[in-house]
């Protein structure tokens, strides 16, 4: 392994870098998946645990890491000091320097470009939010821990980010606390519906217990939280399907043979496939789109929900196989 460090124009905002060296006996030697870090503390400092830490956890499923301290309005441990009014957008100067500066350097850094992933902690989640509705240098994916997706103790961001949240945002996977005191788990639920909204790839967990600030929620890292711990191996899995080329769920369903365990709102959208339905089911199909539950259950329960008989079933069944 080899570490890195760079200070990034325009603010000195210190990039530290931790990345496997190429090694013909390690898989994917020749260019890694990378995370890019960016811990929270409400735009004043970032907090330690949340930083180097989470690098290591990365690092030891396989991932380049890299820990941005980006601009902040208190501390000084290699984090530039700005003014309170400034701090938002100069840490978002700092989010995309440090982005773009992997991507640059991703065969030195022995990174693969188009797997880079942003991981997000509270005003840090927000950053990582920021940086993937509000400007053009957008990571693979994210993975945001109890993100700030409007404000931050007392800053307010001049756009709405949930507003800027369009099919162009990458795939997120998030988590929360029910009983957060600092962060309301709305801030998560809010995104994850407007992701599902624009179908985009987006896997939510909300942990019944647990307060704000958790980071890997293990001994070392401060409060120990057995169901939240689990959040780092999910979003190992979830960022390696799509960061190797997996769609999920709402594409990878659509590129999949269409069979009775279809999803309906799928199958009903085909235009090969709606005369089809309207054939065998008649009224029925009428349901599909005006009852919300049947949009999203396969079809073959459908069928048993409407006592579709057998011999119907069978007959559409045979006519999807020919499509």
């Amino acid at each position: 392994m080899k570490t890195c460090q760079v200070y990034l124009k325009p603010h000195d905002a210190l990039l530290t870098g931790y990345c496997y060296e190429r090694d013909v006996v390690l898989p994917e030697s020749e260019a890694r998946p990378a995370v890019l870090i960016f811990g929270g503390g409400a735009y004043k400092h970032i907090i330690a645990k949340e930083r180097d830490p989470i690098a290591m956890a990365y690092l030891h499923y396989g991932f380049n890491a890299f820990v941005l301290h980006y601009s902040v309005t208190e501390d000084s441990e290699g984090s530039p000091i700005t003014k309170e009014e400034n701090v938002m957008q100069d840490a978002l100067e700092d989010a995309i320097a440090a982005l773009t500066y992997i991507r640059e350097h991703a065969k030195e850094l022995n990174v693969d470009d188009k797997r880079i992933a942003v991981v997000g902690f509270s005003a840090g989640g927000n950053l990582a939010l920021r940086l993937a509705t509000l400007t053009d240098c957008k990571p693979n994916a994210l993975v945001l821990g109890y993100p700030a997706v409007e404000t931050v103790r007392g800053l307010t961001e001049e756009k709405r980010i949930l507003d800027h949240v369009d099919a162009n945002t990458p795939p997120m996977f998030l988590f929360h606390t029910e009983y957060d005191s600092m962060v309301s788990p709305v801030n998560s639920l809010k995104l994850a519906t407007r992701l599902v909204e624009l179908e985009i790839p987006c896997e939510m967990h909300l942990f019944p217990t647990g307060d704000h600030g958790l980071a890997l929620a293990i001994e070392n890292t401060g409060d120990r939280n057995r169901d939240v711990s689990k959040w780092l191996r999910m979003s190992v899995r979830f960022l390696q399907n799509i960061l190797s080329g997996k769609k999920l769920l709402w594409g990878d369903l659509a590129e999949q043979p269409l069979s009775l365990d279809t999803r309906d709102d799928i199958l009903y959208h085909n235009e090969k496939v709606k005369p089809i339905l309207e054939k065998y089911l008649g009224e029925k199909v009428e349901m599909l789109v005006e009852n919300p539950f049947f949009a999203y259950i396969p079809l073959r329960r459908f069928a048993s929900l409407m006592q579709v008989d057998q011999a119907t079933v069978n007959a559409i069944e045979k006519e999807l196989e020919n499509l």
